[in-house]
């Protein structure tokens, strides 16, 4: 027995002697060392470099948890494996997610990329500085240029989140991005601006702009709307109208069409049809004053020139039709509607040709009070 316990001894001082032969060998010879015991690992293995810089892949004890992890020793970002919570961490040395890139309040330009086929195509994700968080397209067009959208929330640009987009440039330091559309952290959209025009306090803006014009297009297979601004087409205006060959309805309450905007330009207001008329009114007009340009106007029958006709050509006008010379009847009216300028230039006339009248039934009965009074003065003789 004592035999046997003698020779069990001499077996473990033997292999531990050629275990310490071995890392002494090892770590002369190759710069890779095993570490048994140190602080707070449990097995380790390493690499030490001329630079004495040094790294290893190690299990350590944090707080009774075990957990895997590759570090190096000159300070560079550790990988981390934790078994029991399934956590992964790169440049992490405690993760809080189940995969964390980075250390919390300790570099802000950490990213996931994914390498596309041509050129500098990518996808990027991860942060892009400090407070502007990404998803990153970069797509190509051909084999030598790419454009880029972004997906991202960036504080020091505008506080929401934002649709980015870069043209089309040959390489990818040159990607300029422009801001596409943004949803506000107050809950206003806007489009091709980061900040929303608000200045009136609505509750909610959808600002549309763009340096010199901007356009909202609305479509369907055969009908386009449009709503625009433009600083020079034509003259710096707001316009709203269809841009195919369609009228245009504004409505008041749904399915309501109150006014028609026809292509040619007519306009009905409680019609569809305006017909051949710049603006037909179904329904009663109400306006304070009406101002009707004419052309032509009736001055013309105070000129000396101008025959008058004779109160018996009225009259006998007047009996067999019913209506004054040139006055339309009833029956016309009804059936084709009546011009306003032409109609007050008819009735001018009218009442002018009346006061021509007045003035020659006043000369002949002045002549006649004259005779009178000469008649009177010889009797009275």
């Amino acid at each position: 027995m004592k035999k046997m316990i003698g020779l069990l001894f001499m077996i473990i001082l033997s292999s531990y002697s050629f275990c310490q032969e071995t890392l002494q060998t090892v770590a002369e010879r190759g710069n890779t060392f095993l570490v048994p015991q140190a602080e707070g690992v449990s097995l380790g293995v390493g690499r030490s470099m001329a630079s004495g810089q040094s790294s290893f892949l190690g299990w350590r004890h944090n707080s009774g948890a075990p957990y895997g992890y590759i570090d190096t020793y000159d300070g560079g970002a550790p990988f981390v494996l934790q078994p029991f919570t399934g956590r992964v961490g790169i440049g992490a040395t405690m993760p809080n997610e189940t995969l964390q890139i980075g250390n919390s309040n300790n570099g802000y330009n950490h990213k996931i990329a994914i390498p596309g086929m041509y050129n500098f195509e990518n996808l990027k994700i991860g942060q892009f500085g400090n407070g502007a968080s990404a998803i990153e397209f970069v797509n190509h067009v051909d084999m030598l240029s790419s454009y880029g959208i972004k997906l991202t929330t960036d504080v020091d640009d505008a506080l929401g989140f934002q649709i980015k987009y870069a043209p089309v440039v040959s390489s990818y330091s040159q990607l300029v991005y422009r801001p596409g559309l943004i949803l506000t952290s107050d809950g206003n959209v806007g489009i091709g601006t980061t900040s929303p025009n608000n200045t009136q306090g609505w509750q909610k803006v959808l600002d549309l702009h763009g340096d010199v014009n901007a356009k909202l297009l609305v479509t369907s297979n055969s009908v386009k709307t449009g709503i625009f601004s433009h600083n020079i087409w034509g003259a710096a205006a707001g316009r709203i109208g269809t841009e195919s060959a369609h009228p245009l309805y504004l409505m008041a309450g749904y399915g309501n069409d109150a006014v028609a905007i026809l292509p040619n330009g007519n306009v009905g207001i409680g019609s569809k049809e305006p017909g051949s008329y710049k603006l037909a009114v179904e329904g009663t007009i109400g306006a304070r004053k009406i101002k009707v340009t004419q052309e032509a106007w009736a001055d013309y029958v105070f000129d000396s020139s101008y025959q008058l006709p004779s109160l018996s050509h009225v009259e006998t006008f007047i009996k067999e039709n019913k209506h004054l010379p040139e006055i339309p009847s009833a029956a016309e009216v009804k059936k084709d509607g009546l011009d306003l300028g032409d109609n007050q230039v008819v009735l001018l006339k009218k009442i002018e040709e009346l006061t021509l009248y007045i003035i020659q039934q006043n000369k002949k009965m002045e002549q006649m009070e004259k005779r009178m009074t000469e008649m009177e003065a010889k009797q009275s003789k």
